[in-house]
């Protein structure tokens, strides 16, 4: 009873730190490249659906904000990319206008929703944990994990698209769980409305329904009852209905259903810096994401991934291997067993759609942040194993307790690395990856450098009426502005990638969508020389070149 206590409290005190830690660092982050995309997309939906209201205000305040949105340079045009879900970003537009936010104020809101959105999912993945484990006391390494993750805890401050997709797809999973513990209609619905929230985040949300089609026809061929056929049948219905009901996209391409999944296929056509050489984006090699996800994920936690998935697929195909022994002919020996065969069917397709279906892609993992819920899920699983087997051994040696110290040790080096990587923790590389070798990968792919340097050139230049800002990068710099002061920014004149030589300033992130080797579209000229330049841990995130 005593160490329930005690577990308890160590959970509230780590989530009321864990949140009061985001609270204070939330307006430290800069704008994401793809931020005012989603805002204009918010505005957009925003303006349709207050069209069928007597709202007048609202209407007209909405308007003027998306018609200022659409001065914005450098924007993809709204009508071709309606298929963007506007679970996020229809609310956060509500806001913006119900409160009037202005400029920074914007941002900031936009980044403490998402931040604590991915948070209650945290609260969520600990749930997962308790009901499949019943083990408050070590419950709490998974949820830390989950949590702490770097790619993971930058991108909730920002990334209101990828990682909103791993907070409300782990919110998916604990429906399922608690419907797989009732087998009742609530909590079946709940989990098709997520999984509904899921796909209109993001098209890989098919995961769900497809992989709880096939674990309830297991079930069905196992049980040979027909009634649990009923609950595919109202899954379908309910997934389908609470799909049309919040998600206008399908109110359009009901039209034409055929190009319903065409629509999300990425079509840019790009190069991408990976391993020191220039690569075209529909060409990558297979090793792109696995490899980035391996140098961007701590050690410790990929290599107790790698023991858990692998115990997982063990105990499977043992089960199918016996399951002809087995007089009850069972896949799963209980309901554990059985969630831990419902993820490890979504993570086997998202693998083999990688594999398969050559991706386009471009800026790092970040279209796979949503693996951070696999990753964290299956590496605590490998922590328990390894707990459990060392609990088990009876010897004067106590491995238990060095075990619990390792994972001490672990995640005070993790906390040490947010620190140093802050704000850019989405940026972390792990230490297999030495310093010179970081120099052959993409870094500020996400574009938060933006905000930072020109803050360093409006301070450097405060005694100029103009400063002229020119890019050597395939990043837009102007977007950045609106966390400028405004009386500040009335003197940046953006240039952007032409006429540098007219420039007071350069700035690049150097992320480019050209091989500079032979293309010179970001040549620095010879008349200027490194002003500022920002490295964290041998990561260059940016620098600034100043004319001499």
């Amino acid at each position: 009873m005593k160490n329930t206590t005690y577990s308890t409290i160590g959970i509230y005190t780590f989530l009321f730190l864990y949140f009061l830690i985001g609270l204070s660092i939330f307006q430290d982050f800069g704008i994401g490249i793809e931020e005012h995309f989603q805002r204009k997309s918010g505005f957009y939906w925003l303006n349709q659906i207050l069209n069928f209201t007597n709202f007048d205000n609202l209407k007209i305040a909405a308007s003027n904000r998306y018609d200022s949105i659409m001065q914005i340079p450098n924007l993809v045009d709204i009508e071709s990319h309606l298929n963007y879900g506007i679970l996020f970003d229809l609310p956060a537009a509500f806001i913006e206008t119900l409160f009037d936010l202005k400029d920074d104020q914007i941002f900031k809101m936009r980044h403490l929703i998402n931040f604590s959105i991915f948070f209650i999912s945290g609260i969520f993945f600990y749930k997962i944990l308790d009901q499949r484990y019943k083990q408050k006391i070590i419950t709490i390494i998974g949820l830390a994990i989950y949590l702490l993750l770097p790619k993971s805890f930058g991108s909730s401050f920002f990334d209101s698209k990828d990682l909103f997709f791993l907070s409300i797809i782990t919110i998916s999973f604990y429906f399922y769980v608690k419907f797989e513990g009732r087998r009742n209609m609530k909590y079946l619905c709940l989990f098709a409305l997520f999984s509904a929230f899921s796909i209109s985040s993001r098209i890989f949300g098919l995961i769900l329904p497809i992989s709880f089609l096939i674990i309830e026809f297991l079930n069905y061929f196992e049980k040979k009852s027909y009634i649990e056929i009923k609950y595919i049948f109202y899954y379908l219905i309910f997934l389908t209905f609470f799909s049309f009901l919040h998600w206008p996209y399908l109110w359009i391409a009901i039209n034409d259903l055929s190009n319903l999944i065409e629509n999300f296929v990425v079509r840019t056509d790009t190069k991408v810096y990976f391993e020191g050489i220039y690569i075209n984006s529909k060409n990558l090699p297979y090793n792109y994401i696995p490899k980035l996800i391996f140098l961007g994920t701590p050690i410790f936690v990929t290599l107790f991934f790698l023991l858990g998935i692998l115990i997982s697929y063990q105990k499977i195909f043992k089960n199918f291997i016996n399951i002809e022994k087995n007089n009850d002919k069972k896949l799963w020996i209980d309901s554990s067993e059985k969630i831990d065969l419902f993820l490890v069917i979504n993570f086997s397709i998202i693998v083999i759609h990688y594999f398969t279906s050559n991706p386009n892609l471009y800026g790092g993992w970040r279209h796979y942040i949503f693996l951070n819920f696999f990753i964290s899920y299956f590496s605590f699983y490998g922590i328990n194993y390894t707990l459990t087997y060392f609990r088990n051994i009876k010897t004067k040696f106590n491995f238990l307790n060095i075990a619990y110290s390792f994972l001490i040790l672990c995640f005070f080096h993790l906390i040490y690395n947010l620190i140093l990587y802050h704000p850019y923790q989405s940026y972390f590389f792990n230490e297999l990856i030495n310093n010179r070798t970081k120099k052959n990968y993409e870094i500020d792919t996400q574009s938060l450098s933006r905000v930072d340097a020109l803050k360093i050139i409006e301070e450097d230049s405060k005694n100029l009426n103009v400063v002229r800002i020119a890019t050597a990068s395939w990043t837009p710099l102007e977007d950045a502005k609106f966390q400028i002061d405004k009386d500040s920014r009335k003197r940046l004149i953006f240039l952007g990638t032409s006429n540098k030589e007219d420039a007071s300033y350069i700035y690049s992130n150097h992320f480019y969508e050209v091989d500079i080797n032979i293309n010179s579209k970001y040549k620095i000229p010879k008349n200027f020389s490194v002003y500022k330049e920002l490295i964290i841990d041998g990561s260059k995130i940016y620098t600034i070149y100043k004319k001499n």
